[in-house]
């Protein structure tokens, strides 16, 4: 593959957040409270037709505040390539406009928006709410080279330089922008009429009961690294449910479960890092509570190992109305970096730990496998704190007990 050299294109893009364009005419729109998160329907890319469909849900968890618009509610808009955006930054530029959300008898309410951030991904956005693509992408790492990473893994030091010099500079036409079904967003909305939208089954969120504070009484509150000799992530929800229940509630919403630690996945690692792709299976580190190890772990991804949401679930023996009580730890992963002392890769995580909480007690209550949410007040916990890689970590303390549907039981 021939070698191209490419102009560098500013990491800095100034460019004015358009409120304008998203709040229309005055007295006739009225801003959303917050971005409201959705979910693709359909692949979203940069190669389909100028002007194309475009169809989400959106996935506004039981647990966020001021929401402006319910969960499972269809969103639908256009998809349009940005040519001026795309030649001034020599990379693909796409935009989304959003034009109709339908509630659940069907009746189509007029909004105005775009895409403001994508979740998980390697590409950005502008201020104005365009998708940019990714400068020239190298190719895939060479057999050769593969070989020689793994030959760099039996040495730490190899492997430190390995992560911080480039592969071979060969690179390959502009990348285009393809986004999975599935992926997630945030769009900001403005809407014409302020009638209420009523989608997806209402999930109930409920301070926890008498009996639910006994039954959680002195259960562990905060995991510990492998060795047990550090303190790690604070347990932040709690399942209460069957375990194959579980798994599938989490299958449905799109998380996959993650890899065992070895030579191999950290291998797979490091090429999903240089090479600026995915690794849905990527392995988490090894986290005990009360010295055991998880019994189940998810990761949801996009297309950029260095950013997931991942969750780790320890059985306990606690019951509560006779259903089994998973203790959950929950962060979001946003960057990735190689640890000269621990000799392998760590996350970086988002601190708002609560934003995670909420992240996932929403996408399993839009599967229809849950019932409610409670809130468990914990006084120890500090507002203020780090994890074990050093990250600072900031929660209201409060422990979110989803609890699963009995066998049988519908949805309301």
């Amino acid at each position: 593959m021939r070698v191209r050299p490419r102009p560098r294109v500013a990491s800095r893009l100034a460019l004015p957040l358009a409120i304008a364009a998203l709040v229309g005419p005055p007295g006739r729109t009225e801003p959303l409270a917050s971005l409201v998160p959705l979910r693709l329907q359909a692949p979203l890319s940069s190669a389909a037709h100028d002007g194309d469909a475009v169809r989400a849900i959106s996935i506004t968890s039981p647990l966020a505040a001021g929401a402006g618009v319910p969960a499972g509610c269809t969103i639908r808009g256009v998809a349009r390539l940005d040519q001026g955006l795309g030649r001034t930054l020599d990379r693909t530029a796409l935009r989304v406009s959003f034009t109709e959300v339908v509630d659940r008898d069907g009746t189509v309410h007029v909004v105005r928006g775009s895409i403001a951030t994508i979740d998980n991904a390697r590409e950005s956005m502008s201020g104005d709410g365009a998708i940019i693509g990714l400068e020239p992408l190298r190719a895939m790492p060479s057999r050769l080279e593969t070989v020689l990473l793994l030959v760099a893994h039996a040495h730490p030091l190899l492997m430190a330089t390995a992560a911080g010099v480039r592969l071979a500079d060969r690179e390959v036409d502009r990348p285009g922008i393809h986004l999975a079904a599935g992926t997630e967003v945030a769009a900001a909305l403005t809407r014409s009429d302020q009638a209420p939208l009523s989608c997806a089954p209402v999930v109930p969120v409920v301070t926890a009961s008498a009996d639910v504070r006994e039954a959680l009484d002195g259960t562990a509150v905060r995991s510990t690294t492998d060795d047990g000799q550090v303190e790690a992530d604070w347990v932040n929800l709690a399942v209460v449910g069957a375990e194959p229940a579980i798994r599938e509630a989490f299958a449905s919403a799109g998380w996959t479960t993650a890899a065992q630690t070895s030579v191999r996945a950290d291998t797979r690692t490091f090429l999903a890092l240089a090479t600026h792709h995915g690794y849905r299976e990527g392995p988490v580190s090894g986290l005990r509570l009360d010295g055991a190890r998880p019994a189940m772990v998810y990761q949801k991804q996009n297309n950029t190992f260095a950013k997931r949401h991942h969750i780790r679930l320890w059985s306990t023996s606690r019951r509560i109305g006779g259903r089994a009580v998973w203790l959950a730890a929950a962060t979001h992963d946003i960057g990735v970096e190689f640890s000269s002392v621990k000799k392998h890769f760590t996350h970086r995580i988002d601190g708002a730990i609560d934003d995670e909480r909420a992240k996932v007690a929403g996408d399993l209550a839009l599967t229809g496998a849950v019932d409610g949410v409670m809130l468990l007040e914990r006084a120890a916990i500090p507002a203020e704190s780090r994890n074990a890689a050093g990250d600072a970590v900031v929660t209201d303390g409060r422990l979110a007990i989803v609890t699963f549907r009995t066998s049988g039981a519908p949805a309301q």
